[in-house]
């Protein structure tokens, strides 16, 4: 598996414009949300653990983690429990099925075993990759892809979904340096 066979090489810098996939009447969400930040990709990549995850939790979420194993390999699992505004508890548990360290980019890919409603499944690929700037400076791109079905009412969730994911990229960019 190559970073082109990853799909995501030519990514753009934002694209908000979800595709559904899959059968007719599927009711599958994609979007992609790419962030570039001054940190080298590597010592970003070394970042993606437990604390960061919770670092990244927007307001009103609280999100305790259950389990996290480390290091990101195949088979690890990723389980948490979400308080939406200290109402709402959802657990949330994900299997870490790809893994890869190359020296242009490294990335992961988490997959729901045990979802909150509505959600039915989920797919997210992390790549944090080496990229240049539009005026050619190197920084890193964040790339966030996100797959997932929440049936009938996919397309009314979809915008607190990519709110959360959204969310991020101040965030990214205020951990991991701003690329000026």
């Amino acid at each position: 598996l190559s970073v082109a066979n990853f799909g995501l090489l030519a990514a753009p810098h934002f694209r908000n414009s979800p595709t559904k996939r899959g059968r007719s009447g599927s009711n599958t969400m994609h979007f992609v949300l790419v962030t570039q930040v001054a940190e080298d990709h590597h010592k970003v990549f070394e970042q993606f653990d437990s604390r960061l995850l919770k670092a990244l939790s927007p307001p009103g979420m609280k999100m305790k983690v259950i389990r996290y194993d480390e290091p990101h390999e195949p088979g690890s699992i990723v389980e948490l429990e979400a308080t939406l505004y200290g109402l709402i508890k959802q657990h949330w548990k994900n299997e870490i099925t790809e893994v890869e360290h190359r020296e242009e980019a490294n990335w992961f890919v988490d997959k729901g075993l045990k979802l909150p409603w509505p959600v039915k499944s989920w797919q997210h690929k992390h790549l944090i990759r080496a990229a240049t700037t539009e005026d050619g400076r190197p920084c890193t791109e964040i790339v966030d892809d996100i797959t997932y079905d929440a049936g009938w009412i996919t397309r009314l969730v979809h915008p607190v979904i990519w709110f959360q994911f959204a969310y991020r990229k101040p965030q990214y960019r205020k951990l991991f340096g701003a690329v000026k």
